[in-house]
């Protein structure tokens, strides 16, 4: 359930360019792990989300707080999914 949410969160409140650029100011290198360009917006943001998942960041605040700091007018929802997570900010 929760990575569903993480998923439509993630759909919700970007471009596959922004999600993009997000992931790379977030972890210099990261967005290398990404897949390529001709993906669509979905699978890109299943990928964000698996890789968030396998590295920690889902469980950790700074992804989150991230995520409110380019996208402040849905906190409230971000702040849902992350709580999902156990994440409280």
């Amino acid at each position: 359930m929760r990575f569903s949410a993480h998923h439509s969160l993630l759909l919700s409140i970007s471009s596959p360019d922004e999600l993009r650029r997000w992931v790379g100011y977030f972890e210099r290198g990261l967005s290398s792990s990404l897949p390529g360009t001709n993906v669509s917006h979905s699978a890109l943001a299943h990928s964000v989300v698996e890789l968030m998942e396998t590295r920690g960041h889902s469980r950790g605040d700074a992804w989150w707080r991230a995520l409110v700091q380019h996208v402040p007018g849905r906190s409230r929802d971000i702040l849902t999914v992350a709580r999902m997570y156990g994440v409280n900010l």
